[in-house]
């Protein structure tokens, strides 16, 4: 019992040790506490340190501009001048008028057309242009109309075999300025004439005349001088 008790004495002290190092704890200001009692018993309330914070400056480096460079490329056009043409025309050469009875024979050439008896006179008025002058008279061998168109040193007569159409009946030469295509003009003499045909086809007294192909060259003369000459188409009759 005593031993008991002496144990129990001793566990009380150290109990009591124990507590009163945990009111002496209690009661001590701790290490690094930030509270101080003043006099005045106001708590001072210190703020903490002020952290500085070291900025560290950025330095941006601006890559310096590239300034590109444009090439400006010109692209001359060559302009390319085109010579005007010069068109020649040739001269236009125009036929003789289409014959629509004629069958051949001798051809008169005048200003540049060789015309036959027998041609159509519409053809013979759009080559030579308006006559200097006309005559017309109802006709007495043939139908319908006909005519005498004049031209400076020959005249040509028309006939129409239907009324309608006209075409040169002759050929008549009015001075001599004009000649056959031949050489024969107005007062040769019946001598020069044979010289350049030969011996006429048909011989008279005052007419020669030299055929050929349905119509006939005539030849009048008065004391052997050649006084008229006319191609003549004999197909007509």
């Amino acid at each position: 019992m005593k031993t008991k008790a002496i144990i129990k004495i001793a566990a009380v002290s150290l109990t009591s040790l124990l507590i009163s190092a945990c009111v002496s704890a209690a009661s001590e200001p701790s290490f690094g506490t930030s509270s101080l009692t003043t006099s005045s018993s106001s708590p001072i309330i210190t703020s903490a340190p002020t952290t500085t914070a070291t900025t560290a400056a950025i330095t941006t480096t601006t890559a310096p501009q590239t300034t590109s460079e444009t090439t400006i490329i010109t692209t001359t056009t060559a302009t390319t001048t085109t010579a005007p043409l010069t068109t020649t025309t040739p001269p236009v050469t125009t036929s003789p008028p289409n014959p629509t009875l004629a069958t051949g024979g001798y051809a008169f050439g005048y200003n540049g057309y060789n015309i036959l008896t027998g041609s159509n006179a519409a053809d013979l008025i759009s080559a030579l242009g308006t006559p200097s002058a006309e005559f017309a008279s109802e006709s007495c061998a043939f139908l319908g109309m006909d005519y005498i168109y004049y031209y400076p040193g020959v005249q040509f007569t028309t006939f129409s075999p239907d009324g309608v159409n006209n075409y040169i009946l002759s050929i008549t030469f009015d001075d001599d300025s004009v000649s056959t295509d031949e050489g024969a003009k107005l007062g040769m003499t019946v001598g020069q004439i044979t010289n350049i045909y030969g011996a006429p086809s048909t011989a008279g007294e005052i007419k020669i005349s030299y055929k050929n192909s349905g119509m006939s060259l005539n030849f009048m003369f008065e004391d052997d001088v050649v006084f008229d000459i006319t191609y003549y188409h004999d197909a007509a009759v």
